[in-house]
């Protein structure tokens, strides 16, 4: 049987996360963790224990909600991993691009140095993209 994939809400409460779970427990604070990490166990295993269900059943999804001035914390985090991964694409891009280039200018017996001139890197850059 697939899981089934809970919204668990975090809340900054002191030194400590607690934790509420849409549609569990009345959506009232059922649980707490020390540390954001530990977060998704903590709520799976209330959820597994509220529902009498195995664990393997239960997946959970974790949402940071607001503290004091910083509003909008998930929405933001999700944003900047989106800017991340579409950097990691990018950067791809520009090696396949530049391994390219270096292969072919090398080819045409232009000296490394004036390659790195070129693609305005180190000497050293292209000697590794040259591999």
């Amino acid at each position: 049987m697939a899981a089934r994939t809970y919204t668990a809400h975090a809340i900054r409460a002191g030194r400590w996360w607690e934790i509420s779970i849409d549609g569990i427990l009345g959506d009232r604070v059922c649980g707490q963790a020390k540390r954001l990490d530990a977060v998704e166990w903590e709520a799976r295993t209330i959820v597994a224990m509220a529902l009498d269900v195995p664990l393997s059943q239960v997946a959970v999804t974790i949402v940071v909600d607001d503290m004091g001035s910083a509003h909008d914390v998930q929405q933001r985090a999700e944003h900047i991993r989106d800017l991340r991964g579409r950097i990691d694409a990018l950067a791809s891009e520009i090696a396949e691009a530049s391994r390219s280039l270096v292969r072919d200018l090398r080819r045409e017996s232009l000296p490394e140095a004036e390659v790195a001139t070129i693609l305005d890197v180190s000497r050293q850059r292209i000697a590794q993209l040259s591999r």
